[in-house]
Parts: C-alpha cells; structure tokens; sequence
C-alpha cells in the first residue's frame, strides 16, 4: 500500500521529522534533529530500528543553522561515525548550508595563523558553544571547541562526499529565476526547492561579515575550519526576532476572537537566519506534502506563484503543510494561505511559550479563516497549553470546521511519544 508516514518527534521547541514513504521500496527522509534530548530520546531509537529492517536514510536535511534544528544532529554525527562504516545508520545525502557554501563573491583564503588576535576571538565565540536546552537538566555537556560544530563533524567524519551532492556539493539554494526541475532523491520521491535563495543567503554573509568588523577583521573575509565554526556557533545563538512582537489575545479587555486575530497586522520575519531557512515541496506518487522550516513568507508565495503560473491552477493543494517557525505570526501570511490548500497542518512546538509565545493566535486565526472544502486538522507535538482552552472548545471546532490533534491522539499507528501521521 502506497502511503505517507510522517513521525513528528517531541523536539521541544524545536523541529524533527522522519519522512517514510511506503510502495515497493521505502525512502527515508529525515529532516532537522531537534536538540540533543530529541536524539536520544526518540531519533537515535527509530534510525537503528531502520537500520535493522535493511534500510538507509536517503537524504538528511538540515533546513538552516539554529540550536533547535540542529543540535541533535552533532550528537547522530559523532556517534556514527565514519560515512563508510556508521554505527547507527547508513547515510546517502546530507543537505546543510555552512560558511563555506556563502563563498559566492570572494575566494576562500586560509586564515593568517599569525593573526593571533583575530583567532581568539573566533575561538572566544566557539567556546561559548549552543547552549542548553531551555528547560532541561543535563548532567552532561558536549565539549565545545574548535571542530565541535555540524560543518566540523562532517568533514571529520568524511561526509564531503555526499554534502550537497545534489547540487554539486555547494549550497542548497534556487535559481533567481525559479527554473530548477524537481530533485529525484530516487525514482518515487521528487523535492522541489523553495528557499533560499541567493539573496537570502548573501544576507546572512553579510550580517556575519559585519560581527567580524565589530571583532576588528579588516582583511579579506576567508573561509576555513575556525571561521566555519565561529559563524556556525554565532549563528545557531541567535536569538534575533521583530522588535515590539507581542502576544495577542485580548482587545481592549475582553477576550480576541478568530476574526479579530485574523486581521491583524502581518509583519513578516525579518531575521538573516531563518530567511536561510531550507523549504520545499515533498512529492510522492500522487502525495504532496509542504516543509516550510522557518522560512520567510515572500519567497515561498513568489515560488508557488510560480508554479501555478506554470501549472494554470489558482491554488496548490497539499497532503499536508508543515507551517514555518513554529506557528510565527511573522512567517505564515494571509497571502501565502489564499495561495495553498490543505486539510493538515502540522506545528512543531513544546506548547509551553518557553521564551517564545509559539504557536501565535494570528497563525491559528488565519488558518482556521483559510478557504478550503476539507475539514481542517490542527496537528501538534505537543499540547499548545496556552490555546488549548480556546482551540479545544466544541462551538469553536464546529463553527470553522477544524479538530485539534496532539502525541499519540492522532493516529493508531503512534509510537512511544511522537505524533504519527498517516497519509
């Protein structure tokens, strides 16, 4: 039986998804890995059990460098080893944009060992590392130094070969033009590209060249392993946003309704690091499914645009839509849902607002308001507690036509703790 199966691992406030699609062959995708506690407690389990039934994961998709997408992945890399023997599971491709995929308009140089001032406060950045999971206790923690980093591993571990392979091992980005045919990863399973694009990626070179002149770099900008590491650290530390964001849930002292939260202003997400965000569509047989990462809205509307310019459609029907950052009221616009059509929509957060307020009122708003035939299912890891009062009332559900899903409550076929998705 040809079929989806999407599981979406408790990553925290993070993003993980293991993508398999079943017919005569099974193609594993795997995307993001949460923070080092989704690893090992749910990822690291589910590869082995692949593993042992015979099969690979095909492509492995870091969509951009933030702690919550990331950092369980130093943890997968370090414990399998080399990319000829892993100890876990066999790898086929790795899609991860690094310092050295942002080498457009310069030439990689090495670094001037003898500049000992600058590599200090390269280092003085490595050694700060990622940080710890906000709401957790570890009683250990990976050592950070030069060589700690996804890039660093990777070429440790001898992965250069299947890095990017697709796109011929520099970074994974769009043409201007948007003319790319999808990408085969086998003869059932094809990814259409949507982002990023060059200009996102130059923005986020240029935010890091700027950290560099206020550290005292003069000199060419170079790429090499302590400057790979330094950008990786700085970047994935982050904790940029839109300035005067705020949670919305009540008017001049009464509660906001679906309306209300619907019409608010959108602005969109301004930040280098997520507008670098790898997104795409995910098409199987007759299935398409939508990952959005953390992406920014105006590239993804002007790529589907696109495509129903191409295709003569007004709107892009989908299997399912993961939606970008978390629920971000500043990565999913009205105009970007007047665009798609779906009756699943997937939202990877712990639910909790811990430090941030994800999902967003508006998002769910704007979702809830978007014209569609199907019934509508709102699909969480976690139960989003502060609108689930709101979400989970019966008039609501039956007035716009929605059910709120979360863990194991989805579908029959749930496994341990995350939520399985049948398609």
């Amino acid at each position: 039986m040809t079929k989806i199966e999407i599981k979406m691992f408790p990553a925290s406030y993070g993003d993980s998804f293991l993508v398999r699609c079943f017919d005569e062959t099974t193609t594993n995708i795997l995307i993001d890995m949460g923070f080092k506690s989704t690893y090992k407690d749910h990822i690291k389990n589910e590869l082995k059990r692949i593993n042992e039934q015979g099969e690979d994961l095909h492509l492995l998709v870091f969509t951009h460098i933030d702690r919550d997408h990331i950092q369980g992945g130093l943890q997968f890399i370090e414990e399998n080893g080399s990319v000829t023997s892993p100890e876990i599971i066999q790898v086929n491709e790795i899609w991860h944009n690094s310092y050295r995929h942002l080498q457009f308009d310069k030439k990689i140089q090495n670094v001037n060992q003898s500049d000992e001032e600058i590599e200090e406060k390269l280092n003085q950045i490595i050694k700060k590392g990622y940080g710890r999971e906000r709401g957790v206790r570890e009683t250990s923690e990976i050592g950070y130094k030069q060589g700690s980093t996804l890039a660093s591993l990777l070429y440790e571990k001898g992965y250069e070969e299947i890095w990017n392979k697709n796109f011929n091992h520099k970074a994974v980005m769009i043409s201007n033009e948007f003319s790319e045919k999808p990408i085969s990863i086998n003869r059932e399973v094809k990814i259409t590209l949507l982002s990023p694009d060059m200009e996102k990626l130059k923005r986020l070179d240029y935010e890091w060249k700027q950290k560099l002149v206020e550290l005292g770099f003069k000199d060419q900008v170079y790429s090499n392993s302590i400057m790979d590491d330094a950008f990786e650290v700085y970047n994935a530390n982050l904790r940029g946003g839109n300035k005067k964001s705020r949670r919305i849930n009540k008017v001049s002292g009464r509660k906001i309704n679906v309306e209300e939260a619907a019409e608010q202003r959108f602005e969109p997400d301004n930040t280098a690091i997520n507008g670098s965000s790898i997104s795409f569509i995910l098409e199987f047989q007759d299935k398409r499914i939508l990952f959005l990462g953390d992406s920014h809205t105006d590239i993804i509307e002007k790529n589907i645009e696109m495509i129903l310019k191409e295709t003569k459609r007004e709107r892009l029907l989908f299997d399912a839509v993961k939606i970008s950052h978390h629920g971000s009221k500043h990565n999913t616009s009205p105009t970007l849902l007047q665009l798609i059509e779906s009756s699943r929509y997937i939202i990877s957060t712990n639910g909790k607002g811990t430090g941030f307020s994800h999902p967003d009122l508006e998002t769910i708003s704007r979702i809830l308001l978007s014209k569609t035939e199907f019934k509508k299912e709102l699909i969480f890891n976690f139960k989003p507690i502060h609108l689930f009062d709101f979400l989970s009332n019966q008039t609501m559900k039956d007035k716009y036509n929605y059910d709120i899903y979360y863990k194991n409550e989805f579908s029959q076929s749930a496994i341990g703790t995350f939520t399985n998705i049948i398609i």
